[in-house]
């Protein structure tokens, strides 16, 4: 906030009673602009820091307490931008940033289907969460089927995983 004493007449600003009353006014109200930039920042996905777990709640995202703020601010822009217009690659490239790998879109128009499948790397525990934002994002005439393939653990010899709605099925 711009000083108070430049928008007053010298005369008065440099009045010793005046200059340090004014000098505490405006120490006090940069306290105050600088608190309230940083609570309407909050309000903007993009720069909130406090308020991710408010913004996850919102768009159906599980807390994720264990990431770092950029990594949840990432996915909180990625399930807002579907607000707009949706389509197959959008959800496809969603699906990607949630579960950090590759994902093939299988359209079927006439049976208003899409089928993302997820392939590469490892499932990620928030899965669950990641299908719901899928399917929240999808348009209500369209039916979203998603699975993910990859490793369940670090083990040598690894499974393949395979979910798809309420089912998780492991091929050996």
């Amino acid at each position: 906030m711009t000083d108070i004493k430049t928008s007053l007449p010298r005369s008065v600003a440099g009045l010793g009673v005046v200059s340090d009353i004014l000098d505490a006014i405006s120490a006090e109200l940069n306290l105050l602009e600088l608190a309230a930039r940083d609570e309407c920042s909050q309000a903007a996905a993009n720069l909130a820091t406090k308020s991710l777990a408010e913004w996850e709640r919102e768009l159906g995202l599980s807390r994720r307490a264990d990431m770092d703020d950029a990594s949840r601010r990432r996915l909180i822009l990625t399930a807002l931008s579907f607000f707009w217009r949706c389509t197959p690659q959008k959800l496809a490239k969603m699906l990607a940033d949630m579960l950090n790998g590759e994902v093939s879109v299988i359209e079927s128009a006439a049976e208003y289907t899409i089928s993302l499948s997820s392939h590469g790397g490892k499932i990620p525990s928030d899965l669950p969460s990641a299908l719901k934002a899928v399917a929240k994002a999808a348009p209500a005439h369209v039916t979203c089927v998603v699975s993910a393939e990859g490793l369940l653990s670090a083990e040598m010899t690894p499974r393949g995983c395979l979910h798809g709605h309420a089912e998780l099925n492991i091929y050996s």
